[in-house]
């Protein structure tokens, strides 16, 4: 049998050679992972920049949202401080109501409304409604607290209230008006001034009964403390 004979020193090139050839695969099997890494991020920041645009121009063509009121525990208020608190949020609804009002005024004022004025005016609205709402939901507050006492609060209350609620009909027509797409025509703004027009002897109204709700719970207050100061005792313990 004849052998050969291999020097080591061949045998320690050859397995030199090996291993830089793998080592030059796996660096470039290293490069195109990054690469692929790098090309998928690219993709999906791409991807995501289209949905934010997508979702930006969604949120753009949304109707707007109302305002909510202030978060406030009613239970842990006085009185005096609940009353306050009504008074000024009766008078923020009326605020809200007469700019919903200015806006839909100067919108209808050359006999056209585009789709921005559309938007405008609507947005003024539900800012109004969701002020009403907010107003109404403190003074149901009173009701409970307080119904069985300040008779004469409440009347006034229940009167605002009833005014209220009419200015938010009138604003809930405007809304309708406005979203039924034919606010060019000439009936569209004749409807809406003409709801305007009839809107603001409510709002005045409810201007002028809201100047003393505030002086009207006071009083009220204060009657009911003397009475219950100058209470006799009938029994004695």
């Amino acid at each position: 049998m004849i052998k050969f004979f291999v020097p080591k020193s061949l045998i320690l090139l050859t397995l030199l050679a090996l291993l830089s050839a793998g080592c030059n695969q796996a660096a470039a099997s290293d490069s195109q992972i990054q690469t692929a890494i790098a090309g998928t991020a690219a993709a999906a920041a791409t991807f995501q920049a289209a949905v934010n645009q997508a979702v930006g121009a969604t949120i753009t063509s949304l109707p707007p949202t109302p305002t909510p009121g202030a978060s406030v525990d009613v239970y842990e208020l006085t009185e005096e401080e609940l009353a306050a608190l009504i008074d000024e949020s009766v008078n923020e609804a009326i605020a809200a109501s007469d700019q919903a009002y200015a806006t839909t005024s100067t919108t209808t004022a050359d006999g056209t409304v585009t789709d921005e004025e559309v938007y405008t005016t609507v947005q003024y609205v539900y800012d109004a409604e969701a002020a009403i709402a907010y107003a109404e939901e403190l003074m149901d507050y009173y009701f409970e607290l307080y119904g069985a006492y300040a008779s004469e609060a409440i009347d006034l209350m229940y009167a605002i209230e009833e005014d209220l609620n009419a200015i938010s009909g009138s604003l809930a027509e405007i809304e309708v008006i406005l979203e039924q797409g034919a606010t060019t025509a000439s009936v569209a703004i004749d409807q809406l001034n003409a709801v305007v027009t009839n809107a603001q002897v409510q709002l005045e109204e409810a201007q002028t009964q809201a100047a003393t709700i505030k002086s009207q719970i006071q009083t009220s207050l204060e009657e009911r403390e003397n009475q219950f100061a100058n209470l006799v005792p009938t029994e004695i313990a």
